[in-house]
């Protein structure tokens, strides 16, 4: 049995793969360092699903034991987040699957912000506020994190080619609504001013790709 899956607490386990856990562990922890945003009060979130292709060699011999291998993963990548005290929405997990075009010995980690649905005010009123379009079309925002963006996936969708594929999030408290660019390709601008996190007051405007939103109160 190899050092590497000792070391990540997969004793007993026999992989026979050329892509040890332990180098899969060290680029989500490059991907975490990459794509991490800065929120209001100089919070660091960092995204919590990891997505980890390998190739069909690899993938064959990871197969028997993917399951305990992912959770170990998630547990270690979880621990790791801790001690940087940065925060995530949602609870860490690691995907493995087979990806196209790819070397034996080698792999592709992705890593993706997908929060948990935001929960309900209290009072059973769900809106703490809502974005508008110029066209009057409205997305309520409730207690937690939003993702605005292009992707099927976001929670706020717009289909505006000038729009990331997650180009934005929204937090929402019963405090504040705070706004962070995801590092996005055309970039955010609040009220005309380009921004990387800002807190918002409602009638502020963002503007994203060539889509403007509104912000109102929930009253």
């Amino acid at each position: 049995m190899t050092a590497a899956p000792e070391r990540l607490g997969l004793e007993g386990i026999e992989l026979q793969a050329a892509v040890r856990p332990e180098d899969v562990l060290e680029a989500m922890r490059r991907e975490a360092e990459t794509r991490k945003a800065l929120l209001a009060g100089g919070r660091t979130l960092v995204p919590n699903h990891y997505t980890v292709g390998l190739s069909e060699y690899d993938h064959r011999r990871w197969a028997p034991h993917a399951t305990q291998v992912a959770q170990e993963l998630a547990i270690r990548q979880a621990a790791l987040i801790a001690e940087q005290a940065w925060i995530v929405y949602g609870d860490i997990s690691v995907e493995i699957f087979l990806a196209d075009g790819l070397d034996t010995g080698t792999f592709r980690v992705a890593a993706l912000l997908e929060p948990d649905p935001p929960a309900p005010a209290a009072g059973g009123h769900e809106a703490l506020a809502t974005l508008v379009t110029a066209e009057g079309q409205a997305w309520p925002l409730a207690r937690g994190i939003t993702v605005l963006g292009r992707d099927r996936q976001a929670d706020l969708r717009l289909r505006d080619p000038g729009v990331s594929r997650r180009h934005l999030i929204l937090e929402v408290t019963d405090e504040r609504i705070s706004l962070t660019d995801l590092a996005s390709h055309n970039g955010t601008r609040v009220n005309g001013h380009p921004v990387a996190t800002v807190e918002l007051r409602p009638g502020d405007t963002i503007e994203v790709g060539g889509t403007t939103l509104t912000l109102r109160s929930a009253g």
